[in-house]
């Protein structure tokens, strides 16, 4: 996998060459990470709401 490439688009394009586990694998960690941005992206907000 490519580091310069994000894993949302590498697997897009690479995913039907991944096995079935590997796939969900990373299927996980990509949703994990999206939650945990959007969750950054809301409490960012919130301090900056705050003025913290």
């Amino acid at each position: 996998m490519p580091a310069r490439q994000p894993v949302a688009v590498w697997l897009a394009e690479h995913g039907a060459a991944l096995d079935e586990a590997t796939r969900i694998l990373v299927t996980s960690a990509l949703t994990l990470a999206e939650h945990a941005a959007a969750e950054a992206d809301r409490l960012r907000g919130e301090i900056l709401r705050r003025g913290l």
